[in-house]
């Protein structure tokens, strides 16, 4: 699945400028929101971890070692 079809509900929905998503990090939940185009979201560092209605959810990519 690409980051597109993630928030293809939320595009779907008339978003254009603003986005949420959220982070689990060390078990801590947050709502974030993206203010800027979508092309401008960045993502660096999480993966896709669940779907919270039209939410998306990201966690810390884990590094093998």
């Amino acid at each position: 699945m690409n980051i597109t079809e993630l928030f293809a509900q939320q595009i779907e929905g008339g978003a254009t400028d603003n986005f949420f998503y959220g982070t689990e990090i060390d078990g801590t939940v947050t709502i974030e929101r993206h203010r800027g185009s979508f092309d401008s979201l960045s993502l660096t560092g999480l993966e896709f971890d669940r779907m919270m209605g039209s939410t998306p959810f990201f966690r810390p990519i884990e590094e093998i070692k």
